[in-house]
C-alpha cells in the first residue's frame, strides 16, 4: 500500500533546504535514485522561480512537496518506487516540474516529490484541496494496484458505526474504564494506552484514535459515561488537515479555544480539553504552545474576547459575555470601516490597482479586448460546462443501469432455491404462510427477472457479469476524463466572473465610462 499526502512550501529558504534534504546521497544511494523534470537537480529553485515569475497569480505557495510512502509488507524495490513516483506525475502533473528522490533508509520504502506550484506551459498555479489529495490518493492507489502492490482500504462509515456500537455497549456493562478496556479486547480490539487511546479493529491494518469518534468518545468523556451513567451529546471533532493546507498556529487556536468553550461546563473543564492538544503557561499571562508550535501563543494576543477574563466571564456570567463580545466585534468593525483610518484606506486604494493592473494584463494576454468579449466567453464556457453536465449525468445513468443488471443476476441467484421451494408447496395455507416470511427475497427474486429481461442483448443473451464490469470500469475513466476537464472549465469560467466583477467596479467608478464605450484596451 502508498500512503500520500501534500504539504505546501512557502518561502525561497525553505525550499532549498527542502530539495537538499531529500538529496541526502546517504539517503538515495548516492544519487542513484533521484530524477528530476523540465528542471536540474542543483538549479531546481532557481528554475522554479523563472517559470514562477511568469503566473498571473503569484500566491502564498512557491511549491508543494508530494510524500509517497509504500509499506514494508510490499518489498518494494527503490527503482520501481522512483518509477511509480515519476508515473504518478506525468498522470496527474505532466506540465510541472519537479524533483524526485526515493529514500530507502527506513523500513518502508518511500518518494519525496517537490514540484514548482505554477504550470510551465499554461502558468497557472496549482490548487491543492481536499478533492486533489482524494484525486491524488485514487490515482496512487491505480498504480500500486498495477504493480501487484497492496492498496490502503479507508475505514468506511459502516465499519465506524459497527466500532461506535462496540464502545457504546462496552461502556454500559463496565464499573470501571479498566473493564471497559477488557471487554473491547474480548471483542478482540488491539488496544494502545497512552496520552490518547487508540484501538485496531479485528481485519484492520491501522489504529484509531477513540476520540476522532467524537466529543462522547474521549478519555473524559467515557469516564463520564461510565462512573455516573449519563448520556452526552456526541459532536463531531473540528478537524483541520495539514495534508492540503496548513492553517496558521494562531488561527488554528482561536478555533480550538471557540470549540472548547462550548464543549466546555466551567473553566477548569475547558483548560482540561485545552490540555489535551496545548500545552498551558499560566500566571500573568495565560498562553498556549501547539506541539508543532515553536513558542507560547498569548491568549489576548488573538483579541479582546479571548483574554483570561474573558474566558472565565464566558462560565461565570454568559449573559454578560454574549454583551461584552457583540460590543468588541462592533468596535473592530467600525475601526475597520472608518474613513479616517488612513491606512485601511491606503491599503484598500493600493489592493485595488493591483488587481485592476492584473486583471488587464489577463485580458490583453488572452487577447481579449472589449467588455463584450468578455461576457460572450463567460456564455460560451457556461454553455460548454451545461454540456459536460449533461454527459457526465448521462454516463452515471449507464452505469448505474449496468450495475442494477449485475446486481440483479446476483439476487436472481441467491433467491432462486427460495423460490423453487416456494412453488412446490401445495397447501394454500402454508404458502402464505412462506410468502409472508419470505416476502421481501421473493419480491426481490422476481424484480431480478424484470430487470434481466429488460437487459437481454439482440441474440437472446444476458451480459456476462464480467462484460458489464468492464464497461462500468471504462464508463468510470471517461467520467473522470469529463470530470477533469469541467474542473478546468469551472476554474476558468470563475475566473473570468471575477474578471466581470472587476470590470463593472471599474466602470461604475470612473466617470463619463458607459456602456457604449466599454473598451478594455
Amino acid at each position: 500500500m502508498a500512503y500520500v499526502k501534500i504539504s505546501q512550501i512557502k518561502s525561497e529558504a525553505y525550499l532549498k533546504q527542502a530539495i537538499a534534504y531529500i538529496l541526502n546521497p546517504k539517503k538515495t544511494e548516492e544519487l542513484l535514485n533521484t530524477a528530476s523534470y523540465m528542471c536540474s537537480t542543483e538549479y531546481a529553485p532557481a528554475e522554479f522561480r523563472d517559470v514562477r515569475m511568469q503566473a498571473i497569480k503569484k500566491g502564498n505557495n512557491i511549491a508543494h512537496e508530494i510524500y509517497q510512502s509504500f509499506s514494508p509488507e510490499d518489498n518494494i524495490d527503490p527503482r520501481q518506487a522512483l518509477m511509480i513516483g515519476q508515473e504518478l506525475m506525468k498522470s496527474l502533473y505532466p506540465n510541472y516540474q519537479y524533483v524526485i528522490a526515493t529514500h530507502n533508509d527506513r523500513k518502508h520504502i518511500h518518494n519525496h516529490i517537490i514540484m514548482n506550484s505554477v504550470d510551465y506551459e499554461t502558468f497557472h498555479k496549482l490548487h491543492s484541496n481536499t478533492a486533489s489529495l482524494e484525486k491524488l490518493r485514487k490515482t496512487s492507489d491505480k498504480l500500486c494496484q498495477k504493480y501487484g502492490l497492496s492498496v490502503i482500504v479507508p475505514l468506511t462509515k459502516s465499519k465506524r458505526k459497527k466500532i461506535k456500537t462496540d464502545i457504546n455497549e462496552a461502556i454500559n456493562t463496565a464499573s470501571s474504564y479498566a473493564e471497559f478496556i477488557k471487554i473491547l479486547k474480548v471483542k478482540n480490539y488491539d488496544i494502545k494506552i497512552g496520552e490518547y487511546t487508540s484501538l485496531k479493529s479485528p481485519g484492520s491494518r491501522t489504529y484509531i484514535r477513540i476520540k476522532s469518534l467524537g466529543s462522547a468518545y474521549t478519555n473524559q468523556s467515557i469516564q463520564q459515561r461510565i462512573n455516573h451513567g449519563i448520556t452526552i451529546e456526541n459532536k463531531l471533532p473540528n478537524v483541520y488537515s495539514d495534508k492540503t493546507k496548513k492553517m496558521p498556529q494562531r488561527l488554528r487556536l482561536k478555533k480550538l479555544i471557540d470549540s472548547n468553550l462550548k464543549l466546555a461546563a466551567d473553566y477548569d473543564e475547558f483548560l482540561s480539553l485545552m490540555k489535551q492538544d496545548y500545552a498551558i503557561k499560566q500566571g500573568k499571562h495565560l498562553a498556549f504552545l501547539h506541539s508543532t508550535g515553536q513558542r507560547y501563543i498569548r491568549a489576548a494576543s488573538l483579541g479582546d474576547e479571548y483574554t483570561e477574563a474573558m474566558l472565565r466571564l464566558k462560565f461565570n456570567d454568559p449573559n454578560e459575555y454574549s454583551l461584552k463580545v457583540q460590543e468588541i466585534k462592533a468596535l473592530q468593525i467600525d475601526k475597520l470601516h472608518n474613513p479616517q483610518n488612513k491606512f485601511a484606506g491606503r491599503y484598500t486604494q493600493i489592493r485595488n490597482a493591483d488587481i485592476q493592473i492584473k486583471m488587464l494584463n489577463y485580458l490583453h494576454a488572452n487577447n481579449i479586448q472589449s467588455y463584450e468579449e468578455l461576457i460572450s466567453n463567460i456564455s460560451r464556457l457556461e454553455s460548454k460546462l451545461l454540456e459536460q453536465k449533461k454527459t457526465v449525468k448521462a454516463i452515471n445513468e449507464q452505469i448505474a443501469a449496468k450495475r442494477s443488471v449485475i446486481k440483479a443476476i446476483r439476487t436472481y441467484w441467491q433467491y432462486k432455491p427460495l423460490y423453487q421451494h416456494y412453488v412446490t408447496i401445495d397447501s394454500v395455507a402454508e404458502k402464505k404462510l412462506f410468502m409472508n416470511n419470505n416476502r421481501p427475497m421473493l419480491q426481490s427474486y422476481m424484480a431480478s427477472i424484470d430487470i434481466m429481461n429488460n437487459s437481454k442483448l439482440p441474440n437472446g443473451t444476458l451480459p456476462k457479469s464480467a462484460d458489464l464490469k468492464e464497461e462500468i470500469q471504462r464508463l468510470s475513466e471517461t467520467k473522470d476524463n469529463y470530470s477533469e476537464q469541467m474542473d478546468i472549465l469551472h476554474n476558468e469560467l470563475s475566473r473570468y466572473k471575477s474578471l466581470k466583477y472587476n470590470a463593472d467596479c471599474i466602470i461604475e467608478t470612473t466617470p463619463g465610462l458607459s456602456v457604449d464605450n466599454r473598451n478594455i484596451r
